[in-house]
């Protein structure tokens, strides 16, 4: 991949993201194939727990990605663009958090809502920095040329 933003970047940037939200689609009707999505507190129809697990999965995945690929190919823009931009933003679902957190609201699960919101950036944040630590950690010994 190179480093301009040329007809080659936008089609890995295209590719990246049919695969992120491929990623995302599966990721969320496994979870609810596991009857996960209809836990507790976070009980809806289609709960958000499949939202909350693919957000931050996408947060650590970002955080690895972010720091490995600064470490390591720090001159791969095209790269950076398509994993990060591509596919994790097509992965992450931050538009269906917030219309899940406006769902919670609209049925007065407050309780429900602030664990979510809570859970959703606590976790997300520790997640990314976690990933982040891993990233560093793999630029540092990437066995690969």
């Amino acid at each position: 991949m190179s480093n301009s933003f040329g007809l080659t970047t936008w089609l890995w940037l295209m590719l990246a993201g049919a695969c992120g939200a491929t990623a995302r689609y599966g990721l969320s009707r496994w979870v609810h194939s596991l009857s996960f999505g209809k836990i507790g507190l976070l009980a809806l129809e289609n709960g958000p727990v499949s939202t909350l697990l693919v957000n931050l999965v996408g947060c650590f995945l970002f955080g690895i990605l972010a720091s490995l690929l600064s470490g390591r190919f720090p001159n791969q823009e095209g790269l950076k663009v398509a994993l990060l931009v591509g596919f994790i933003g097509a992965f992450t679902t931050f538009s269906t958090y917030i219309q899940d957190g406006w769902l919670l609201s609209r049925s007065h699960q407050w309780f429900g809502l602030g664990l979510y919101l809570l859970l959703s950036n606590m976790t997300g944040f520790l997640l990314l920095w976690l990933g982040h630590q891993l990233g560093k950690l793999l630029a540092q010994h990437w066995p690969f040329p």
